[in-house]
């Protein structure tokens, strides 16, 4: 088990909104809370040529930022970072992180993930990487949508927050298999059920669906060409040391679902979604160490952090506002954004 000492009681820093920034704030603070990614960038600067290309140059500012922040517990105005955000959203033609409105904080974890992923791509890094995960893989299917997918685009962030997913298609009759693809999430996005709970947002999301005529969205299969009834299944076929878990708290209409949605705040089992052939069955429990909330409606609101330092306390990074809190105050309709840490 990972030691994680040497980061008690540092990290309790405040960062100043600048102007609706504060989707920006609550989403840095989470990332800043992960060794192994830091302590990778670091290592990538020091053993990379490095071109000064804009990723790059993203990478740079946010070591620097990630140095200060955990060097002493102050407040820091983090200026040249979000300079270079703007910089990079309107080179990827990506208007919402361009200007000063305020945006959803799990698009931007989601944004910032692409950009350090796109940064610590090199051919070393790729082949060292890919190459130890490919020795591992049991399944030939899985490992060739493995190779195909980390030969076009594969960095350490992927070893890091990349869950991937078999599908499966049955035959409702006979219960044989008729088609079966992967795919690749950084992020699970959950609907809010009517029990208001994250093991039931779980249980639905892996739900078998039913495609038949009754339903009227039966499956055509290829080989028989003709239309069939079919059982939709989806599991989890390879875990990842971090798991980002969003709540569904807006609809169609932008309307936000105020309710509260509990959870064990201790951490989460996604062994009952493990596919049976999973990669890493053995391994499937997590510690919650951070939540992204919002306060507020789609036209206006602010978004904050509780994170669970290396010291075992929750803390409240609200901009330039940093507290203990309460377990038992951490459940509340504002949650958002769940992040898990796996057990080691």
């Amino acid at each position: 088990m990972r030691n994680y000492n040497c980061y008690k009681g540092k990290g309790l820093t405040g960062l100043a909104n600048l102007g609706n920034t504060c989707y920006i704030n609550s989403s840095i603070q989470f990332i800043s809370h992960i060794p192994e990614l830091n302590e990778y960038i670091q290592y990538f600067l020091q053993n990379n040529t490095i071109n000064n290309n804009n990723n790059i140059l993203f990478l740079k500012e946010w070591h620097d930022l990630h140095k200060l922040m955990w060097s002493k517990n102050c407040i820091i105005s983090p200026n040249r970072f979000i300079y270079m955000i703007r910089k990079i959203s309107k080179e990827k033609q990506n208007e919402l992180f361009t200007g000063f409105l305020q945006n959803d904080s799990t698009e931007f974890l989601f944004f910032i993930i692409q950009i350090f992923h796109d940064a610590l791509q090199t051919s070393s890094d790729k082949n060292s990487l890919f190459q130890q995960n490919k020795n591992n893989i049991r399944n030939k299917q899985f490992s060739t949508f493995f190779s195909n997918h980390h030969n076009k685009s594969y960095s350490k962030l992927d070893d890091l927050f990349s869950i991937y997913m078999k599908m499966d298609i049955s035959d409702a009759q006979q219960n044989t298999i008729l088609s079966s693809n992967y795919e690749q999430f950084y992020i699970l996005d959950l609907s809010i059920t009517p029990s208001f709970h994250i093991e039931d947002s779980l249980k639905f999301h892996f739900s078998n669906e039913y495609m038949n005529k009754e339903n009227d969205n039966q499956f055509y299969d290829d080989k028989e060409k003709k239309l069939k009834d079919v059982v939709k299944s989806t599991c989890i076929y390879k875990s990842s040391p971090y798991l980002i878990v969003q709540l569904k708290r807006w609809n169609h209409n932008l309307k936000k679902n105020q309710r509260i949605v509990h959870y064990d705040i201790h951490g989460l089992d996604i062994k009952p979604y493990m596919h049976h052939e999973a990669e890493d069955k053995t391994n499937t429990k997590y510690t919650l160490f951070g939540i992204i909330n919002h306060s507020g409606n789609i036209m206006g609101g602010h978004y904050f952090s509780y994170i669970k330092g290396f010291d075992e306390k929750w803390y409240e990074f609200n901009d330039t506002n940093i507290k203990e809190i309460s377990p038992s105050n951490l459940v509340s309709n504002k949650n958002y954004c769940f992040i898990y840490r796996r057990n080691k």
